[in-house]
């Protein structure tokens, strides 16, 4: 049957394992739902066949395919993104479509780093003090060989552990 009710309708404790669908139609001018957790547990976990899909943790942060988000959205597994995006913060958003294979950024990209100060900022470690010791950051390299490649990357060329002895290059191979 239906259940129709004017004003605050409280449940408490109810376990519903079978329905055929939970519909929440709003035509005024407020949310058609609210969530409000007031403890310390999740807010929601939404799940299929079991497994959590859709999770927000007390606090707020969001799983997409996990319980334990670090982030305001953490997600597992892959993510796919079609036409236009904004990207940025605060009053910088620019709007732009990602190409089909690729992704498109706004601000800094930390490769490393939690913290980049730069476009790209790229962290590989601590050059050792040995002669020879290296620390490749990029590699840039053409799909059609393996041969073709740009390398950057720190060596030490002296004994010492001095930055003085150590040295940035840039390799190019074409093949």
């Amino acid at each position: 049957g239906n259940l129709s009710t004017d004003g605050s309708f409280n449940i408490i404790e109810t376990d519903v394992t079978t329905t055929e669908i939970l519909k929440v139609v709003n035509d005024g001018t407020g949310p058609a739902l609210i969530v409000n957790q007031t403890g310390l547990q999740p807010v929601m976990d939404v799940q299929d066949d079991g497994v959590s899909c859709f999770y927000i943790e007390d606090g707020g942060n969001v799983g997409l395919g996990l319980t334990n988000p670090n982030h305001v959205l953490d997600i597992s597994g892959n993510l796919g993104v079609r036409g236009s995006q904004i990207l940025g913060s605060n009053a910088s958003y620019i709007t732009a479509t990602a190409p089909d294979d690729g992704l498109l950024v706004e601000g800094t990209v930390g490769i490393g780093t939690t913290n980049p100060t730069y476009t790209l900022d790229i962290s590989a470690g601590t050059l050792g003090s040995n002669t020879n010791d290296e620390i490749k950051y990029a590699r840039f390299k053409s799909n059609n060989s393996n041969l073709s490649y740009l390398d950057i990357y720190e060596l030490r060329t002296g004994n010492g552990g001095g930055w003085g002895t150590a040295s940035t290059r840039i390799q190019k191979m074409i093949d």
